[in-house]
Formats: C-alpha cells, sequence, structure tokens
C-alpha cells in the first residue's frame, strides 16, 4: 500500500495500517506526512457535511468555455 490508499481510507483503522506499511518502505516518508495536518489531505478527517466526491472549481470551468 502506498500514499494513495493512506490518503483514500475511510476509518482510522485503514489509516493507521497504510502509515504502517509506508514507514516499513521509509521511516522518513511517515516522519514527513505526519508533519502535515491530517484534515488537509486524509479521507476519513474531511468533513462529514461535504456529499461529493469531487469538488469543480468555477475558475477551472471558465478556462474550458
Amino acid at each position: 500500500m502506498g500514499f494513495w490508499d493512506t490518503s483514500k481510507a475511510y476509518m482510522n483503522l485503514n489509516y493507521n495500517i497504510y502509515m504502517r506499511d509506508i514507514g516499513d518502505m521509509d521511516i522518513e516518508a511517515v516522519k514527513w506526512l505526519k508533519n502535515i495536518f491530517t484534515k488537509t489531505w486524509v479521507r476519513y478527517m474531511f468533513d462529514p457535511g461535504v456529499n461529493v466526491d469531487n469538488t469543480t472549481n468555477k475558475l477551472d470551468k471558465s478556462f474550458n468555455n
């Protein structure tokens, strides 16, 4: 397992398992990831009030028109 699996973890248990797997590959990567505020990159920490998986920026849409 790697970073993407860790970031998509729905439960704290899965997050911990994936972080341990990353630690088995590179302990420095785990230290680096733990310095980043978890709410910004781990799915289980996201606000449950958000009801969509994908969000689109209006600026992005304006470039495509």
